[in-house]
């Protein structure tokens, strides 16, 4: 009878242990929203976790072996040592530093689906930014950046008015 109340014992201490590893991995395949299956969400909400904002699947903290070969369009390597953009099929790019998601970026394409089109849009969106930053950079002469600081969000804003890309740092 010990035996028997020991081994039975064993078996629920393992379950407890592999439901406790399924929990804790379900818990990290959860996400808040995925802005390619709702990308209104990104106006219409306030993020309660940019960890758990996710853009086909890919949220801020995952490893780069997670964003799938098929959807990478390009990788480019940035100047700063360590650092690699991953220009996906998806309308995303995402930037790697270490071989984990520091920023996710939602190009042109992305963008127009989420509504905000115009610099007037997104004022009326998200109100006045906390700071907006003037840049030159590389084909486009000069971007105003907008960054919202409670929402986790910075856009960009092109020479036209135009909303370029949106990014989502970590």
């Amino acid at each position: 009878m010990g035996l028997r109340f020991f081994d039975q014992f064993k078996a629920n201490l393992n379950q407890a242990k592999v439901q406790n590893q399924l929990n804790t991995f379900l818990d990290s395949m959860t996400c808040e929203a995925d802005l390619i299956i709702d990308p209104t969400y990104i106006v219409n909400n306030v993020f309660k976790d940019v960890k758990k904002i996710a853009v086909d699947g890919i949220s801020l903290g995952d490893s780069a072996n997670s964003i799938p070969k098929t959807k990478i369009r390009e990788i480019q390597k940035s100047s700063w040592p360590g650092t690699y953009f991953y220009h996906c099929t998806n309308g995303a790019t995402y930037k790697v530093i270490a071989n984990m998601v520091v920023d996710i970026f939602l190009n042109r394409e992305l963008v127009a689906k989420t509504g905000l089109r115009t610099e007037q849009d997104v004022l009326r969106s998200f109100g006045k930014p906390n700071k907006i930053k003037k840049v030159r950079t590389g084909p486009i002469p000069l971007l105003k950046i907008y960054i919202y600081k409670k929402r986790h969000l910075s856009i960009e804003i092109d020479t036209r008015g135009e909303v370029a890309r949106i990014n989502i740092p970590k």
